[in-house]
């Protein structure tokens, strides 16, 4: 079995306001993760936003499930 080296970009943000709505923050990383994917990225390395605080904002952890999900249909490795 062969393991292909990709080419990762490590995000530690994604630009969003913590005021603006789950919905906005999911257009935003949909948008980043698709320019992504046209540079030529293979996959991000990310997490939840620490700028925000993701241990008592269930929100965070809901953004951290759709990143995973968009970069399953967009054909990126998530780490």
């Amino acid at each position: 079995m062969s393991v292909s080296s990709g080419v990762f970009k490590i995000i530690h943000s994604f630009g969003y306001s913590k005021e603006d709505t789950a919905e906005q923050k999911k257009s935003v990383i949909y948008k980043e993760l698709c320019e992504l994917k046209k540079r030529g990225y293979d996959g991000v390395v990310t997490n939840v936003e620490f700028e925000i605080d993701y241990l008592e904002d269930d929100t965070e952890w809901e953004l951290m499930k759709y990143k995973a999900e968009a970069c399953k249909q967009l054909g990126l490795r998530l780490w």
